[in-house]
């Protein structure tokens, strides 16, 4: 699988990760922001070097997608779903 395909799967799912992470934390909207970007670049460069293309414009490159991705598919499916309060109720759950 290329680059750019193997990217945009993992932007796909990364919202839930993102969104476990923050319910755990219990961090604010700005806080948020930074965690999705930091999880984007961690998960982004895990993925390129997975798909054996490691070098910078690759790195870039898909850093960019999985964080665009996430993005949308957190503000169009994710936001407000009954799988986000799901997860909320997972999460008080285990911090109890």
């Amino acid at each position: 699988m290329n680059t750019e395909g193997f990217s945009a799967l993992v932007g796909l799912v990364l919202p839930v990760l993102v969104e476990l992470i923050n319910k755990l934390i219990g961090s604010g909207k700005k806080a948020t922001f930074v965690i999705a970007l930091i999880t984007s670049i961690l998960v982004g460069a895990i993925t390129t070097s997975l798909t054996g293309r490691f070098n910078t414009e690759e790195v870039l490159g898909s850093i960019g997608i999985v964080f665009a991705t996430s993005q949308a598919v957190y503000n169009l499916y994710w936001k407000e779903s009954r799988f986000e309060a799901k997860i909320g109720k997972l999460v008080s759950r285990i911090k109890k």
